[in-house]
């Protein structure tokens, strides 16, 4: 049977979270209405969020289960990020191992596996199968290759991005960091020592734009050295 994409889901552990992966799958599948193909999100928690055709494992598993069995091998595929398939029952697994998975590696993962027991877990390792791998940098495709995986693809970044750095110390004064507090997978620690040269130099404060929720759990213990934005 010739393989015609009709569904694309998509897999997240939770669509209330702020940027990475919960709003990227959020932004595409608001984009995606209206579109020939349907795309469904597969979040395993209740994420409070409305959002057309998500569906919550966690809250309707009878639900989910009947949705996947609609879908055909030859009509549908699955895109999950990292290890989030790893988190659901082995009932959704089962169902979501025979459809076209295409494994998306986001920047964290080395960080993550160096940080978690995922290794260790054999049974995982040696039945996680993914028709493609798509990487978002060359430190992805460098992670996977020295794991001995080399079928990658790079996906091109969807924005024009600058080929050298145009700040210039006697115009830009200002330095202002966006994103969450993480001194582990986002190397956020990288900015104390700036904010005491900036503040050795005379400069202004760092300023930083960020979430005070679970994002930047380190947020508190950072505050002497930097002032959050609203």
């Amino acid at each position: 049977m010739p393989f015609k994409l009709r569904t694309i889901v998509h897999l997240v552990h939770d669509l209330s979270y702020i940027g990475g992966i919960s709003s990227r799958v959020r932004n595409t599948v608001l984009a995606a209405q209206g579109r020939a193909v349907r795309h469904v999100c597969l979040a395993r928690p209740d994420p409070n969020h409305s959002l057309p055709g998500a569906l919550r494992a966690e809250d309707d598993g009878a639900g989910v289960l009947a949705f996947l069995s609609t879908c055909h091998p030859a009509d549908t595929m699955v895109i999950t990020p990292n290890n989030v398939i790893r988190g659901f029952s082995p009932a959704i697994r089962a169902h979501l191992d025979r459809l076209p998975i295409i494994h998306m590696a986001s920047g964290q993962l080395s960080f993550m596996l160096q940080n978690s027991e995922v290794l260790a877990h054999q049974s995982y390792i040696n039945s996680y199968k993914v028709s493609r791998i798509l990487c978002l940098s060359d430190m992805d495709m460098l992670l996977h290759r020295q794991m001995g995986i080399h079928e990658l693809t790079k996906v091109r970044l969807p924005v024009a991005t600058r080929s050298h750095n145009g700040y210039n110390p006697g115009h830009h004064r200002f330095v202002t960091y966006v994103g969450r507090i993480d001194f582990h997978a986002k190397g956020a620690e990288r900015l104390v020592p700036i904010a005491r040269l900036m503040k050795a130099r005379g400069l202004p404060r760092l300023r930083i734009v960020t979430t005070d929720g679970p994002n930047s759990p380190t947020y508190q213990l950072s505050s002497r050295c930097w002032t959050k934005q609203a």
